[in-house]
């Protein structure tokens, strides 16, 4: 009876720290896709209005109107002001759209669930832990992954995420593909890990510390 309160305790613990790392990596997603000043950046970067042939503010104004579409649930419908698109691409818009849904839901389902572990005195640091251990793998399959073929994982990526290829637009029908080059998602994916590796490290110093303290 004992040893199956145990593994049951074990168990909970490692879907509670699968979780944290889920939400973790929502947070670092969320940031990014808000943070339009790395849009504009790359846009300047990588001379977008010459490829586009739109300006700085046109282009950042459609980003804007993305990222807006793929955080606001009651937004059915994308509209940009300087670029049409095809029904597939449509398509894949709505599908990136309900990723980020299910990224906040995971982010305000696992708040609640912390908050409810606290109220229980429940020992969050060693999950954490656990936690920033699962996320120091992942990025670092990931960032292995985009070192040697960034291509190659920018195609896995999406063919796990998504049923059909619909994600893979053409410049004449889908001409916001321009705005989006790949360099973007591989500067974005570095950014992430990059972060992510931060709040690792900071949970881990705060864990260590706590540790030794005792």
């Amino acid at each position: 009876m004992q040893k199956n309160m145990s593994l049951k305790k074990q168990l909970l613990t490692w879907l509670f720290s699968i979780s944290i790392a889920l939400a973790m990596i929502s947070i670092t997603v969320l940031i990014i896709l808000n943070s339009t000043f790395l849009y504009g950046i790359i846009v300047d970067f990588y001379e977008l209005p010459y490829e586009t042939d739109l300006t700085r503010q046109a282009l950042i104004e459609n980003y804007q109107q993305i990222t807006t579409y793929l955080q606001l649930p009651w937004i059915q419908e994308l509209h940009m002001p300087h670029f049409y698109m095809s029904e597939t691409g449509r398509i894949h818009f709505h599908e990136v759209k309900l990723i980020i849904q299910t990224l906040y839901l995971i982010l305000i389902i696992t708040t609640i669930t912390w908050a409810i572990a606290i109220t229980k005195n429940v020992k969050m640091l060693p999950i954490f832990n656990n936690s920033a251990n699962l996320i120091l793998i992942i990025s670092g399959i990931l960032i292995l992954l985009m070192a040697i073929d960034f291509s190659q994982t920018f195609v896995w990526f999406h063919r796990l995420l998504f049923n059909n290829q619909y994600w893979i637009f053409n410049p004449i029908t889908d001409p916001v593909i321009l705005a989006l080059p790949e360099e973007l998602f591989l500067i974005l994916g570095i950014l992430a890990c990059i972060i992510l590796f931060v709040q690792c490290l900071l949970i881990k110093y705060i864990y260590l510390w706590k540790k030794s303290s005792k």
